[in-house]
């Protein structure tokens, strides 16, 4: 378990760096989605695998940068042509309807 903690540490912190270095911009929009998409797939697989209590000091940590991600791909135009051009957005795409939705 304290092994799974120290994946999801360093996975929270892997994304946060991600989102300061790729949500100012709408450069590269399939390429960040696809890379989003595999990461918050990765973590909440890593936050399935724990105890709801031990992973949600980790949830809560990373929910104002979610929140953060979220706006920007709100943002994406022409969001469900860049989704039918990728297989993994096609794939995860009821996350992304999910996300656009609210």
């Amino acid at each position: 378990m304290e092994q799974q903690l120290e994946k999801i540490e360093d996975l929270v912190a892997h994304i946060e760096l991600w989102s300061d270095d790729n949500i100012c911009t709408h450069k590269r929009e399939q390429q960040k989605l696809e890379e989003y998409v595999e990461m918050v797939t990765y973590f909440e697989e890593l936050i399935s695998a724990c105890d709801p209590e031990e992973a949600k000091p980790w949830v809560n940590k990373l929910q104002p940068t979610t929140d953060a991600i979220c706006d920007w791909i709100r943002d994406v135009k022409n969001i469900y042509v860049i989704i039918d051009k990728s297989d993994i957005l096609k794939e995860h795409k009821q996350l992304l309807d999910e996300i656009i939705g609210e």
